[in-house]
This record gives C-alpha cells, sequence and structure tokens, in this order.
C-alpha cells in the first residue's frame, strides 16, 4: 500500500508540475497579448493606429477587427514572417 501512495504522489507531482509549466506559459501569453493591445492604444492616442509600420498603408479594417493590435498590412506581415522565419 505505501508503494501505491508513493507512485501516486510521484505521478501527482510530475502531473502538477507540467500544470505550473502550461500556466507559465499561458502567463507569457497573456502578458504577450496586453503588451501588443497596450501599444495599440498609444497608437490610437497618437493617430497612427491601423497604418503599417512598414509602407505606412492602411491595414484593412477587416484585418483589425480580427487582430486589433496588428502591426502591418497583410503583405509586409508575410515578407516580414519569411525574413524572421527560424
Amino acid at each position: 500500500m505505501a508503494r501505491e501512495t508513493l507512485l501516486q504522489d510521484a505521478d501527482d507531482a510530475r502531473q502538477r508540475a507540467g500544470e505550473h509549466e502550461v500556466e507559465g506559459i499561458i502567463s507569457d501569453v497573456d502578458s504577450n497579448e496586453f503588451k501588443a493591445l497596450s501599444e495599440a492604444l498609444q497608437r490610437v492616442h497618437r493617430s497612427d493606429y491601423g497604418l503599417c509600420v512598414d509602407c505606412q498603408a492602411a491595414i484593412p479594417f477587416d484585418r483589425l477587427q480580427v487582430e486589433p493590435q496588428a502591426l502591418r498590412c497583410l503583405p509586409c506581415q508575410a515578407r516580414h514572417e519569411r525574413q524572421f522565419r527560424p
């Protein structure tokens, strides 16, 4: 009986460690998302919200509805992703 309890405790510890890792990743994503949205709000106040940071063209409204923190129009975003692909 004691061996079963030890094995179960070890399994529980591994599960808790995994849950903490997932929580940390979610926290990082949430933090990055909050930062991006905060920066978008600053662009609204500066009156350059909705303008591509690369070509200064207007980012289509449909794109901003899906991703309000978008920094680039789709062609510039695709080019950016090709440049920085790991």
